[in-house]
């Protein structure tokens, strides 16, 4: 993992090198390493050094997730999907991995994660131009019990983002 640490600002190509090689014994680790620096990068969203490096990030969480496709129950699945539905497929975005890593991420937390449903409407589905699926999804968190092991505190605020999504009329808003 130190390599990994070294190469992070260097160059890309440099950088999956060095993660290539790690496996699932070293999958839990790659895993931290990889919820910090997006934690990082959203608390640093307008450095533009940051956005660079979306694309290494991006490659750590496709390793995590095809060494562990279920790790957490889903939660590398939901970061791969937040991160593959950064840029639209016109900037070179993959609209349909990101819809895969939050399907996935539905299945492996058997829809319990509420902040996955939440995630998926916000960064895919209004994305996608799919009201449908977003009114769905949201409105599934809205009538969910929060209460779930490990994910009550999350689930909570999930309802109340939620509510918020729903409450903006995101779709309306488009159509004039």
């Amino acid at each position: 993992m130190v390599a990994v640490c070294e190469t992070r600002e260097g160059a890309y190509d440099d950088f999956i090198v060095t993660i290539d090689p790690i496996g699932k014994g070293d999958v839990d680790r790659l895993y931290v390493f990889g919820t910090s620096w997006a934690g990082s990068m959203e608390a640093n969203a307008g450095d533009f050094s940051a956005i660079a490096d979306l694309p290494k990030l991006e490659y750590v969480f496709d390793h995590v997730t095809k060494l562990e496709p279920g790790l957490q129950d889903g939660r590398a699945q939901l970061y791969a999907g937040a991160l593959a539905s950064l840029r639209p497929a016109a900037l070179g975005g993959d609209p349909e991995k990101a819809r895969r890593h939050f399907e996935d991420a539905l299945r492996y937390s058997e829809r319990r994660d509420l902040m996955v449903h939440v995630e998926y409407a916000r960064r895919y589905a209004r994305q996608a131009d799919d009201q449908q699926l977003h009114d769905r999804l949201l409105n599934e968190v809205l009538e969910a019990d929060p209460q779930a092991p490990g994910l009550t505190l999350s689930n909570t605020v999930a309802q109340q983002e939620a509510a918020d999504l729903l409450a903006e009329d995101y779709f309306f808003a488009l159509e004039e």
